[in-house]
């Protein structure tokens, strides 16, 4: 099967347009939807942590089984253990934190965490109409400990953390079971921990996630859950004396005819005896918050598709909401034609326009989900960068990406106009090439009044061409996410820079 996943980490979409994207989904060839909920259900047994534009689970109930209609298969992807924060920010749930002051994780060790997360599981199984399978999340916890926080509470300080989060899966992938359908998790913890593969049950499936893979095999070693050091290293004998000793078990996936098998993942869960879904990203950390980075994402895509259908593998396209454009821009790395003709040349112009900056148009998780009003330290992150000695590099970046951008639009505004490609991604598309010029025109001005003093006619035509573009940008996204999530998508994207413009142009 070939599955698309649909964040809801930020916005939610009208009930109206999900309908005809799961129509479109079918068309290009999907035969499922993955819909991450996270808060956009109004979950019956834990209702406090509800995002505005919530639906009740009635309506998700209709919304699936529209798409069982279509032929879809349709389940929902729950957040578990990591990656909570949109729950454990609110009362009664705080205490629930691994890390008291950080939403970020569960404690596995707390038995009302367990008892937490069998309610939503049995909520969600009802409101997604008896799904066959709950994906129950798992990722980021055991191999990112030093940044996510696992053994900070003095529960689990002096249990095993792989005992202890695999317990805790575990519990949760029986309680699937008997529900009647298959416990799937990401498969980034189990091959961190490889020998804990066989205490789950022969139904669950895991998701080998990657989104920087193009090639399946390469003469260099690639990205190795819980041996990232040995990255970049030749495949070969002196580089495999350093795998830590508790990924040896891996050595027949690791290496396949000689070379580094960037699949080994999906070799491994499957020699393991476990059904394999291989999982690639149309958006993903590094892409800015106009428009996705579409070299990489098609090649992610399209070798992961080809390896998937090779092997009889499922394959997950994920789309992450946290990069925060929108998914329609995402279809050009599905479909060479979404955007029409484009020459090599001008396809190189995509990638320049869609290379983003650090605190500019590219942000951090955390503040850009809850920080209001959002700053996201646009201020501080322009101060550090006007004294960088990466200035050069990035003003470079920036006049590359103005250029190109100047360049693209009037290509994309014809394809339109011609009817060549598709409207949806080329609208987004047009609405977000100008977005990303803008931004780099903007970042440009800033940077230069660190030198030479405020201007004020240019920070005036700023801040008009931010309000002119933030009403049309209101109209295009007004066609398919909720008003609540909307004005999230303006504050992030154009208040905050016209607060800035608007402080500096202040007497």
């Amino acid at each position: 099967m070939r599955l698309y996943h649909l964040d809801l980490k930020i916005a939610m979409f009208r009930q109206d347009y999900l309908r005809d994207f799961f129509a479109r989904l079918k068309i290009a060839g999907f035969d499922g939807v993955v819909i991450e909920i996270d808060n956009k259900l109004i979950f019956p047994s834990q209702p406090h942590f509800a995002a505005a534009d919530a639906l009740t689970a009635d309506a998700w109930r209709d919304l699936v089984r529209y798409g069982k209609r279509l032929g879809l298969v349709i389940y929902p992807l729950l957040q578990t253990l990591g990656h909570m924060e949109h729950i454990l920010r609110h009362e009664p749930y705080g205490c629930l934190a691994e890390n008291v002051g950080n939403a970020y994780m569960l404690c596995p060790s707390k038995n009302e965490s367990l008892r937490l997360v069998k309610d939503l599981v049995r909520d969600v199984f009802a409101a997604f109409d008896q799904p066959p399978v709950i994906h129950l999340g798992g990722d980021e916890v055991l191999g990112h400990l030093e940044r996510r926080g696992l053994h900070l509470c003095p529960l689990c300080r002096t249990r095993d953390a792989g005992e202890l989060v695999v317990g805790f899966l575990l519990e949760l992938a029986d309680f699937c079971l008997k529900l009647g359908c298959r416990p799937e998790f990401w498969a980034d913890e189990i091959l961190t921990y490889p020998r804990q593969f066989g205490r789950f049950p022969q139904e669950t499936r895991f998701v080998d996630w990657y989104y920087r893979r193009t090639q399946a095999t390469g003469d260099t070693i690639g990205h190795i859950w819980g041996a990232l050091r040995l990255a970049g290293e030749p495949a070969g004998e002196s580089a495999w004396a350093n795998l830590p000793e508790r990924l040896r078990v891996l050595l027949p996936d690791l290496v396949r005819d000689g070379r580094f098998n960037h699949f080994y993942g999906a070799s491994a869960i499957a020699r393991y005896g476990y059904q394999v879904v291989v999982g690639s990203a149309l958006r993903s950390s590094g892409d800015h918050y106009a428009l996705p980075r579409v070299s990489l994402s098609a090649g992610n895509v399209a070798v992961s598709d080809t390896v998937a259908r090779e092997a009889g593998y499922d394959h997950l396209v994920t789309s992450w909401a946290v990069r925060l454009s929108h998914p329609e821009t995402t279809w050009i790395a599905l479909s060479d034609e979404a955007l029409g003709p484009l020459s090599a040349e001008q396809r190189g112009w995509l990638d320049t326009v869609g290379h983003g900056l650090g605190g500019m148009d590219i942000l951090a998780e955390q503040p850009m989900r809850f920080e209001r009003p959002f700053h996201g330290g646009l201020d501080q992150a322009l101060h550090v960068l006007a004294n960088s000695p990466d200035r050069d590099a990035a003003v470079r970046l920036l006049q590359e990406r103005e250029q190109a951008g100047g360049l693209l639009l009037p290509v994309l505004n014809e394809n339109l106009e011609k009817g060549a490609g598709d409207s949806h991604c080329l609208r987004h598309w047009l609405l977000g090439t100008e977005l990303a010029v803008l931004r780099a025109r903007q970042t440009l001005a800033l940077l230069g009044m660190y030198r030479s003093g405020i201007d004020r006619p240019a920070l005036e035509r700023l801040l008009e061409q931010n309000q002119a573009l933030l009403q049309r940008f209101v109209r295009l996204w007004s066609e398919s996410v909720t008003p609540e999530s909307l004005d999230q998508e303006c504050e992030i994207k154009f208040r905050r820079d016209i607060r800035l413009l608007e402080n500096l142009l202040c007497r």
